[in-house]
């Protein structure tokens, strides 16, 4: 150790420890008793840091004068550490009047007779003296708002709930106090203590805010504003583990929904946003919520952008604002201000997620044209999109020759642009329908020759039962294919066009392949890709029309086949209606039975029949008319038929009798699989124009069905559309 501090030592143990000492107790002590001033305590820690720290850095460079002045920095730095070791000790019982005060009634005492603590009511009432002057000013509007006013304030020391029902009240006197600002003396009120704690938070003195903030919350009014600015600074001080400490000591039995969206906030994402969400399906009317959730999902708090947030994001606010506008979120706030600024901010989001989530947007072709229109909300597709060929592209159009309803007219393919009636604009040729941004299902629309729409079919995407069959369909075709060339192959290869090697084995197993046999097996698989490329299926309503706008066949489409169907003259009336039951295979539809309600009419428009059909069977009882009104066939409900011609005399009967023998018969089909059916026995009883009965007796096997003869004799069914119900019912 150096003579230097060997002296500084021996000299800070002399007698100018004694004054070191007696200065520092002196000078801290002084700071402690005049707390109530001001906070001495800390400005005293502060000046003497700084002293220490001067006198420490004269003591190293000039080393001549360190005698003079070695107790000047004992003793700043002795008063450091006392005030330091006082202002630490403070806290929200004694950092009004000091830490001796706090623990020294006498020095308490002695402060009060030296008038201390009325020093500091009167520099803080003339610092709030604007304030006092404008509650003076409504107290003395009259002498009863002066009780009335007294008489509230005492109510609400004693019932919570008066308070409650005065909400309008406190948010009116708030809004006048904010207005001028400073400190309230012996404030009483809610709105007091709330001024008084944001007063006390922009000096940055937290103590004092903090105790007026748990003033304040001892009212337990719904208002989440003075908890908001609460939480920020105990934030700041705590960090947001030790706040929600705080909270959940200060609200431990509070179940108000306030306090539980309050503790809420106060976590970090996502386990804040999961606790947002489960609070919102329990409180689906708490605006606030909604606003906290849209930010959780925003770019501040993310740090990214992604189109699922962005819809989140505007979900959440819209669902906020909606509120709003239901007057559910301005009566959880006492500041107003700030209120406004969350819908400020809201209606700007709002405003700028819609500009990019929310529009129309439309692609062209190379010369400038629309080719597509879609509609977007929360930046997805959403409900119609048109689809348009442009005027270099081929388009399929009819001739609009209908000499029926299954003869619609020759396909054509022609050049937009050469079409007639072609004006310069594309024209539409598809519907599609999203749903949060899938596709529900497509309108396919064709035209005649001249212009008018010819049809329009619904298509939805293919299921995957129906992807399936596409592919093993194909898979089927591609067999077929390899099959058909490696018997070319081998026709070749054996030289089987040679005449003297046709009739060897091996050129009859070759058995042989066209060339057109190969390439329509090639169309066929190059057709199936393509439709299992495409995705659809022909499934929902459709219509077709004639020239003139009458609708000339309407229904419902399945997998391709229809469902249900309604035949129109081209006068609009209607000439038959049904619906069929569609059995499918892989590679086709085996069966298409009349199957429910159904009726047909002649040109005329007499009923021919009417009924219903169960898997192509008409169900007894029922009647045939004739074109003239007549019956032409009966059934009754022992299933015998009895046939009429156009005069009503009858010439045949068909009555069911017991077969001789059972005999069965059994059929397989790729979509019901196997059958048994038994053979069904009849007497026939033909009537002559002379009244004599010829009898025959006849059996007929199951599963009979006959496109030319009448689909409603025994054991046969009705299949497809407009079937045969008159010509050849045993003739």
């Amino acid at each position: 150790m150096s003579t230097g501090n060997t002296e500084f030592i021996r000299t800070a143990m002399s007698k100018e420890l004694v004054f070191t000492m007696g200065l520092s107790v002196v000078a801290s002590f002084v700071s402690d008793f005049l707390q109530p001033l001001a906070n001495i305590t800390f400005y005293v820690l502060i000046l003497s840091g700084v002293l220490s720290a001067l006198f420490l850095l004269l003591y190293f460079i000039k080393k001549d004068i360190r005698k003079k002045f070695s107790k000047f920095l004992m003793a700043s730095i002795t008063v450091m550490v006392l005030s330091g070791f006082l202002y630490s000790s403070q806290d929200e019982s004694n950092s009004n009047k000091g830490v001796l005060a706090a623990s020294f009634p006498a020095i308490g005492n002695l402060q009060k007779d030296l008038g201390m603590l009325e020093k500091d009511i009167a520099e803080i009432k003339e610092s709030t003296l604007r304030t006092e002057e404008l509650v003076e000013s409504i107290a003395e509007d009259s002498k009863e708002n002066i009780k009335q006013t007294k008489e509230l304030t005492e109510t609400i020391k004693d019932s919570n709930e008066v308070i409650a029902s005065k909400l309008d009240e406190i948010n009116d006197s708030f809004q006048q106090i904010s207005k001028l600002g400073g400190i309230i003396a012996e404030p009483k009120r809610p709105e007091e203590f709330y001024n008084n704690a944001r007063v006390y938070e922009d000096r940055g003195d937290y103590l004092n805010a903090r105790r007026m903030y748990n003033q304040y919350f001892t009212f337990k009014l719904d208002y989440i504003d003075p908890h908001l600015r609460y939480q920020t600074f105990l934030k700041l001080q705590e960090g947001r583990a030790g706040a929600r400490e705080v909270y959940n000591s200060l609200f431990n039995n509070d179940n108000r929904i306030v306090i539980e969206y309050l503790k809420i906030v106060l976590y970090n994402s996502p386990t804040r946003t999961q606790l947002l969400r489960e609070f919102i399906q329990k409180n689906n009317e708490f605006a606030p919520a909604y606003y906290e959730l849209s930010k959780d999902y925003s770019p501040s708090r993310t740090g990214q952008e992604s189109l699922s947030n962005r819809k989140l994001e505007l979900e959440n606010l819209e669902k906020f604002i909606e509120l709003s506008d239901e007057g559910k979120f301005i009566k959880y706030f006492l500041d107003k201000s700030m209120a406004a600024e969350w819908l400020r901010y809201a209606e700007e989001r709002v405003s700028i997620l819609n500009s990019g989530l929310n529009e129309v947007k439309e692609t062209y072709f190379n010369d400038g044209s629309i080719s597509t229109r879609t509609n977007y909300r929360n930046g997805i597709r959403e409900g119609e999109e048109l689809v348009y060929v442009g005027k270099n592209d081929a388009l399929k159009v009819y001739d609009g020759i209908i000499v029926d309803h299954y003869s619609q007219g020759r396909e054509t393919l022609v050049k937009v642009k050469d079409l007639d009636w072609y004006d310069g604009n594309n024209i539409l040729i598809r519907k599609n329908f999203y749903k949060e941004g899938e596709l529900k299902r497509s309108e396919d629309l064709k035209y005649y020759l001249s212009g008018e729409i010819f049809n329009f079919q619904t298509f939805v995407p293919a299921s995957e039962e129906v992807i399936s069959n596409l592919e093993s369909k194909l898979n089927v075709a591609q067999y077929q294919l390899k099959i058909e060339k490696d018997s070319a192959l081998d026709y070749k290869m054996n030289d089987c066009d040679d005449w003297n090697n046709s009739g060897s084995m091996e050129c009859m197993m070759a058995g042989g392949s066209s060339d057109f046999t190969i390439q329509n097996y090639e169309k066929d698989i190059t057709s199936i890709k393509q439709e299992i490329s495409n995705a659809r299926e022909k499934t929902g309503p459709y219509k077709f029309f004639y020239k003139n706008g009458q609708i000339e066949d309407e229904g419902i489409n399945e997998n391709g086949e229809k469902k249900s169907y309604a035949f129109f003259s081209k006068e609009g009336k209607l000439e038959e209606k049904g619906n069929i039951k569609n059995y499918f295979s892989i590679l086709k539809t085996d069966f298409r039975y009349l199957h429910g309600a159904y009726e047909k009419y002649y040109k005329n428009g007499q009923l021919m029949i009417k009924g219903v059909f169960e898997e192509g069977e008409l169900i007894a009882p029922y009647k045939v008319f004739h074109e003239n009104g007549e019956v032409f066939l009966e059934k009754n409900n022992n299933k015998e038929y009895t046939k009429f011609n156009d005069q009503g005399e009858i010439i045949l009967k068909v009555l069911p009798i017991e077969c001789k023998k059972e005999a069965k018969f059994s059929r397989a089909s790729n979509s019901r699989g196997m059958e048994e059916g038994i053979y069904k026995c009849f007497k026939l009883v033909n009537i002559s124009e002379s009244g004599e009965n010829i009898e025959k007796n006849i059996s007929i096997r199951p599963f009979l069905s006959n496109v030319h003869g009448n689909c409603l004799k025994p054991t046969y069914v009705c299949e497809g559309t407009t079937p045969n119900f008159l010509t050849k019912f045993f003739d």
